[in-house]
């Protein structure tokens, strides 16, 4: 039997616990002050005894409360007390979001509104033992393209930055990189620049970034956080003009060997699959969005029609009938973004 306390504020005298038992970049007070600075902070503790069980963090704007519990796999039984003393507590709420969850969850007046998925590296403990579970033509082509890459250009070099050392340029650059891969791939970039000042305050605190410098000037780079024992992937882009190199790859591993060198135990890919992703032997995690409304008024009923409308398009767009309108809508894409920038 759980004793559940509730506290109003960012839980600051608790980070290492939510550190070492989410092992998430989400879940940690200095992400949600940075991300989340309009929304009033509660939290829960769990305690059975003296011991301090669970953590649930969660902010309110307007009539919705946030989990910040992401990433995390957490037990029905804790979020559904959860669910409850938050109702409890605040009567003016309305509604629960609970996002990015590794559990399933089957709360009553719920609406699991988005299915995404995260690709997570469990890490071995040196890079050699990396390159023996690589298949063989995986550890071939990664060790090739490197070595080539510093045959054609001997000036290149891969260096790692942390934290405060990561300059505000390096990123925007990174970032206008990400923006040329997404424009060549008849995309649309979702980092706004209010996001990236976000980042780039979190990243002065959690941040390792990755890149590759060819005579002063950032060809590819792989912007990544750190959370205690785990690494998180935000913006991996390289310059399209040095794709046969597949610096993108080059990167990635030597994010890896960094994380390992580093004792770190997971790295996580996030959002989407790629060849990429599963050529390094991260394998895939599903993630569960959930909407709990208090009771089921029109808004519970609209918000479940949007869901369905949204799986049911999903599953179209996966279709493969749907491909050659994919194809049409990448090219006008394309055609969009090139008559914008010139």
């Amino acid at each position: 039997m759980y004793v559940i306390e509730c506290y109003t504020g960012l839980p600051i005298d608790y980070e290492s616990f939510l550190l070492k038992k989410y092992d998430s970049f989400i879940t940690s007070c200095y992400y949600i002050n940075v991300f989340f600075p309009t929304h009033d902070v509660n939290y829960l503790l769990f305690l059975e005894g003296d011991q301090l069980k669970e953590l649930i963090v969660y902010g309110i704007e307007d009539n919705m409360a946030i989990c910040f519990n992401s990433l995390v796999k957490i037990d029905e039984s804790i979020m559904s007390l959860s669910i409850d003393k938050i109702f409890e507590r605040h009567p003016l709420v309305k509604k629960i979001k609970v996002d990015a969850s590794y559990s399933t969850y089957s709360f009553k007046k719920s609406i699991l509104y988005f299915k995404s998925d995260d690709y997570i590296l469990d890490l071995p403990i040196s890079m050699d033992e990396y390159y023996k579970r690589l298949s063989t033509n995986t550890r071939q082509h990664v060790k090739n393209r490197k070595t080539r890459l510093l045959r054609d250009y001997p000036t290149a070099k891969i260096v790692v930055k942390y934290k405060m050392d990561i300059e505000r340029d390096l990123l925007l650059r990174i970032m206008d990189l990400s923006r040329g891969r997404h424009l060549s791939k008849g995309r649309l970039n979702s980092i706004d620049n209010i996001y990236f000042e976000k980042l780039f305050d979190y990243l002065k605190h959690y941040g390792c970034v990755a890149y590759i410098e060819l005579d002063g000037v950032v060809i590819a780079g792989n912007i990544t956080s750190v959370s205690n024992k785990a690494i998180f992937g935000h913006v991996m882009a390289h310059d399209n003009s040095f794709s046969r190199y597949s610096l993108g790859e080059i990167c990635a591993v030597y994010v890896i060997q960094t994380a390992i060198e580093n004792n770190l135990t997971s790295f996580h890919f996030l959002w989407g699959r790629s060849d990429l992703k599963t050529r390094l032997l991260s394998e895939k995690c599903l993630l569960y969005s959930y909407v709990i409304f208090r009771t089921k008024n029109i808004n519970y009923y609209l918000t479940k029609i949007e869901a369905l409308c949204t799986h049911g398009l999903k599953k179209i767009k996966q279709a493969p009938f749907s491909i050659p309108f994919k194809n049409a809508l990448k090219i006008y894409r394309r055609i969009q973004n090139s008559k914008f920038n010139n």
